[in-house]
């Protein structure tokens, strides 16, 4: 998709929305200066903003456990980056970031590997954790992972039902509910006058009197 701005309308648009201080707006203006100029790099665009005194800046971070279906990308294109590049409108933020550089110096040097987290559109193995290939076509023996254990019912332990249709846990349940319950037939508690094995099918106790 081309630029909607030339380079230079692309700029005074980013630096007037680092004033509005809005961090959306500064996302969108700032995409749009990286479009207009693609030789931008992170390096180049945050030297610029620091010499205009800007508050928005762009930080690199450390991150572990980026997810197999996403990657680091830069505004170049190149994959793979060791850093995660992250825009802010206020200083402030920069110092309740986490895995944040120790200086500005260690920052500007980190932008030269950071990148946007963004989809991959890379096979993913979850046999082996690896990407280049589908797990279905994994050369690495099939490892055990979690889904593949069977879940066992919370009631009895077994796995060959599920939680919900177990036997044990209706009666359990039903026993739960019923068991502060007096019985009009029996007058035994711990279940209802229907539920009552000394129950015929048509004699049916009163609830208020108790009689047949």
């Amino acid at each position: 998709m081309p630029p909607k701005f030339p380079p230079e309308e692309a700029w005074n648009r980013l630096l007037l929305a680092d004033r509005g201080d809005d961090i959306e707006e500064f996302k969108e203006a700032f995409e749009e200066y990286a479009k207009a100029s693609p030789k931008e790099t992170f390096q180049t665009i945050e030297k610029k903003l620091r010499m205009e005194g800007c508050n928005g800046r762009i930080i690199a971070l450390k991150r572990e456990g980026i997810p197999l279906t996403t990657c680091l990308i830069d505004l170049q294109g190149n994959t793979n980056k060791k850093y995660l590049a992250q825009l802010i409108t206020s200083p402030d933020r920069l110092s309740r970031a986490s895995g944040k550089a120790s200086s500005e110096a260690e920052n500007f040097q980190w932008l030269a590997d950071a990148g946007f987290l963004a989809h991959d559109p890379t096979p993913v193995c979850f046999n082996c954790k690896h990407k280049g290939h589908k797990t279905n076509e994994c050369p690495e023996p099939k490892h055990d992972n979690e889904r593949n254990i069977p879940l066992a019912c919370q009631h009895c332990g077994a796995t060959d039902h599920m939680t919900k249709l177990c036997k044990k846990g209706d009666y359990d349940r039903r026993n739960f509910r019923n068991r502060s319950q007096t019985c009009h037939k029996c007058n035994r508690e711990g279940h209802i006058s229907r539920d009552c094995p000394e129950s015929k099918k048509d004699d049916r106790n009163c609830f208020k009197c108790g009689k047949t």
